[in-house]
């Protein structure tokens, strides 16, 4: 990692990496992100989840958004940073034992490409089917040709075997008890929020005996992304 001088980030960074109640967690990443608004210091790292952005962008973002969707305002919270699991430990109030969360992405390459389309010419495609199983020269050779449309099918056929790569790759028995949350591309740009609901069913079955105690699916939109749980 280069040498850089001690910013808000690595602020953000050490602070969630302590134990830290809800409340603070959200004012300090409030603060952060009202910085970097403005100032734009950490875009490309951004835009990527390169760097000291990966865990922000892959990690405590989905959590964030996470706590919100289950009103979870009060207790503490604790990020690993690490390679330890959980990547994420909640301690809500009222309850005697820790939530342990480990986070995921799905469709993380296909961000990749997408973003680097998007920052080379200026425009981007917002769907891609190919996951993240896919070798570099499908990737390349899909972003020379143009963007297709899409029907519905494809979109929740893509997502679904998405989700579905990420349950495959975290079935071990090491997450037993955790709750998993998978991140990925469910957004209303792709298709209307009340479309996405078509694949839960399918999830549910597929995540059944998975040894994760809840399993969440929650998607990128920045306000009020698209959430379910599966198990």
């Amino acid at each position: 990692m280069p040498e850089h001088q001690t910013d808000e980030l690595d602020q953000l960074l050490d602070r969630v990496s302590c134990k830290l109640s809800i409340q603070d967690f959200n004012r300090e990443l409030s603060r952060f992100w009202t910085r970097e608004l403005r100032q734009r210091k950490h875009l490309h790292e951004i835009r990527f989840s390169r760097g000291r952005c990966k865990k922000l962008m892959d990690e405590i973002q989905p959590v964030a958004k996470f706590l919100r969707w289950k009103r979870i305002t009060s207790g503490h919270i604790r990020f690993q940073l690490d390679n330890r699991v959980p990547d994420c430990i909640v301690w809500k109030k009222g309850e005697s034992t820790a939530q342990g969360i480990e986070v995921t992405v799905a469709q993380g390459k296909a961000r990749f490409y997408m973003t680097r389309e998007l920052a080379a010419v200026g425009l981007g495609r917002g769907f891609m089917e190919l996951q993240d199983d896919a070798e570099i020269e499908q990737f390349e050779g899909a972003f020379n040709r143009e963007a297709d449309g899409y029907t519905t099918d494809q979109a929740l056929d893509s997502l679904k075997a998405a989700i579905k790569l990420c349950l495959q790759n975290k079935n071990d028995r090491k997450y037993g008890g955790l709750s998993l949350l998978i991140h990925g591309p469910l957004n209303v740009m792709i298709l209307p929020r009340q479309r996405w609901s078509a694949m839960k069913g399918d999830l549910i079955e597929a995540a059944k005996d998975m040894p994760f105690r809840e399993i969440h699916v929650i998607g990128d939109g920045s306000k009020n992304p698209i959430c379910f749980q599966i198990k």
